[in-house]
């Protein structure tokens, strides 16, 4: 069993998908060339992402159970985002090897910035990134993961380039934490090390269940 997790967004989609298995986190960031110009140009980005979470699970064989951010209405790009979010959603809701699929309200992820800028003095997406960084050195350290962080741009010798986590991505993973504690995965002291990061973590998001 593998677990995805995914923050829509045309300026950059994360993507981690968590391997417990094999003891590793991928990272993977998203980001179709040009703009939302017209309706055509907003199915064909949002047909990109889409391709790309599908490619996140191209080596993996396993069941896999998914959660994606909710769409927030009220903004001025509610509609651009939820032509975004559908198409994600429909992609892995027909992918063969999704088991279960959910969803959490973009809400939580805010609740989670607000409490960590103001321990941080750091705007909300890099309160956010800082306390992401934080768990996944616990991760490494005291669990023996691997963190990947992919990208398709290759050095001369043809090596991945190496580059650092996206506030999208780490929103991504925030979002795998209320999935991982929902299904049971994290044990007593995984969440115990995620409440002295900040209660916030320790709380419990509504989660909801479509497929």
């Amino acid at each position: 069993m593998v677990y995805l997790g995914v923050d829509p967004s045309f300026s950059g989609t994360g993507i981690v998908l968590y391997d417990p298995a094999g003891k590793q986190i991928h990272f993977y960031k998203s980001k179709p060339p040009g703009t939302n110009a017209n309706y055509q140009l907003l199915l064909s980005r949002s047909a990109l992402i889409a391709f790309d979470l599908v490619r996140a699970l191209y080596d993996y064989h396993e069941d896999v159970i998914t959660v994606i951010e909710e769409p927030l209405l009220t903004t001025q790009k509610a509609a651009s985002m939820g032509v975004l979010s559908a198409s994600l959603t429909w992609t892995l809701a027909y992918h063969p090897q999704v088991l279960e699929m959910y969803s959490v309200n973009p809400s939580y992820v805010g609740v989670v910035g607000r409490a960590m800028m103001k321990i941080t003095g750091l705007n909300k997406k890099q309160a956010i990134k800082h306390a992401v960084l934080q768990i996944l050195e616990y991760f490494t350290k005291v669990k023996g993961y691997d963190i990947i962080i992919h990208n398709d741009k290759l050095n001369n010798d043809g090596t991945p380039k190496a580059r650092q986590l996206s506030t999208d991505e780490a929103d991504s993973f925030v979002l795998m934490l209320v999935l991982l504690a929902h299904k049971g995965v994290l044990n007593p002291d995984d969440m115990s090390f995620l409440k002295s990061i900040h209660r916030n973590f320790y709380y419990k998001a509504k989660i909801n269940q479509y497929k």
